[in-house]
């Protein structure tokens, strides 16, 4: 039965699964909900069938941009079982920044140690966005170098300060960026609509419904390819035809004289077709940018419709263990909601890429087509590359069943209209490298 019976919570090795942390957020015995998170207010519900609360330990952060700035603890709220309380959290309120996001961080743990855990480990946990206040402290004003374009037969090359930045007019994507005499993308960025199938896929008969997905760009072509100087800014434009579904890809390219590049990726598709395993576009950067940083979801992969688990906050991986081995490789690695996501050098150096307003992220010392060629994850291939994917999103992995259901409807990309935006920026250590 091949790896159909290997593929549980917990792993024949007794490796937890990333589900596994899915499946202790979603039954935790204490619910801890917003009731007016301004003033402090939660309301806590114990879900135990027989206990009360009063062997927990309630405590809480505050974080800004996913880093710490202050704490405390929560007296223990006396609720017998399945009842509910409000209860107050005394926080102190951060000075807010703009484009910053603070966020009110509640755990509950064990007070003493149990048979089955040590005092200190986590029950339950929950996560709330704390509202900015009316009155934000001014961010200082951005000065933009000037910039310039150049144009071959087959190429556009515009340079700024620091930075150039080569687009193939051929195939209407960037072949070359560089920045301070550093190389960040060794492929790409590229158009990505396919998935390494995992094993719902299979179940679902997903590789051969999706197939049309698969490579979608190569049986398409390049219309038009344009660019125009506005201000300290090139904008460069090319419109794709695509074979499946007849879609029509449009591409603008915005370059900025301090070497950052806004992409806009909108996807129109002219007939019906199925659903599309994802969104994105997918590149290559040099193997020496091989930590990732992000501020989402994590820091275990997370999905679509398997993101409870995972809290937003500032996490960071070597690329190396950004992924999950599953049994038999498949889609791995993959985190939502992220505002931003790096890729660095040991010095700090590397590529940022920050969601206009949201990203779905990956990051492997890998290419994509390793996940499916190989039948064990001892058996992927370390490549002299980090792929990274920066997805607008992907279909939801179900697991309802692994015989044939689907991702539910509501956790699907449907084939219709989509665009989506990010912005890249060259980072150089010790100036502008995210926390780490």
């Amino acid at each position: 039965d091949g790896n159909f019976v290997t593929d549980g919570l917990i792993f024949p090795d007794r490796t937890p699964s990333t589900g596994l942390i899915e499946y202790k957020k979603v039954i935790e015995p204490v619910l801890i909900e917003a009731e007016d998170i301004r003033r402090g207010k939660l309301k806590v519900t114990n879900r135990y069938d027989f206990n009360s609360l009063d062997h927990l330990n309630f405590d809480y952060t505050v974080e800004e941009e996913g880093v710490q700035v202050s704490s405390g603890t929560i007296p223990a709220p006396k609720v017998s079982a399945w009842k509910s309380k409000v209860i107050s959290v005394d926080y102190a309120k951060p000075r807010f920044v703009p484009g910053k996001e603070y966020w009110l961080n509640v755990k509950a743990t064990l007070a003493t140690d149990t048979l089955w855990a040590k005092a200190g480990h986590e029950v339950a946990w929950a996560q709330f966005r704390i509202p900015a206040k009316e009155k934000e402290v001014a961010a200082p004003a951005v000065i933009i170098p000037k910039i310039s374009c150049s144009e071959t037969r087959t190429a556009l090359t515009v340079a700024g300060n620091d930075c150039s930045v080569v687009f193939d007019s051929v195939r209407g994507n960037i072949s070359s960026y560089n920045f301070s005499g550093r190389k960040l993308i060794s492929n790409g960025p590229k158009l990505s609509f396919w998935r390494a199938p995992t094993d719902n896929d299979n179940g679902n008969n997903a590789p051969r419904r999706l197939k049309l997905w698969k490579d979608p760009v190569g049986e398409g072509k390049v219309s038009k390819v344009d660019a125009a100087e506005k201000g300290n800014t090139v904008e460069i434009t090319a419109k794709l035809a695509l074979g499946a579904a007849g879609a029509a890809q449009t591409l603008r390219y915005t370059v900025y004289g301090n070497g950052d590049v806004v992409v806009d990726n909108a996807f129109e598709p002219s007939k019906n077709a199925p659903e599309l395993p994802r969104f994105g576009m997918r590149m290559a950067l040099p193997a020496q940018y091989g930590r990732l940083t992000w501020f989402g979801r994590g820091p275990q992969e997370n999905y679509w419709d398997r993101l409870t688990g995972a809290a937003v906050g500032l996490h960071t991986l070597p690329v190396a263990e950004a992924w999950f081995p599953y049994v038999e490789p498949q889609e791995t690695g993959n985190r939502t909601d992220v505002r931003w996501a790096a890729l660095t050098d040991d010095a700090g150096n590397g590529l940022l890429a920050v969601g206009m307003p949201l990203l779905q992220v990956s990051a492997w010392p890998f290419a994509q087509e390793d996940l499916e060629g190989n039948e064990h994850a001892c058996s992927v291939p370390c490549r002299d590359f980090t792929t990274f994917n920066v997805d607008m999103g992907q279909t939801g992995v179900g697991g309802d069943d692994s015989w044939g259901a689907k991702p539910l409807d509501k956790y699907t990309l449907d084939c219709k209209p989509y665009e989506y935006r990010f912005r890249l920026t060259p980072l150089r250590a010790g100036k502008n490298a995210p926390e780490q």
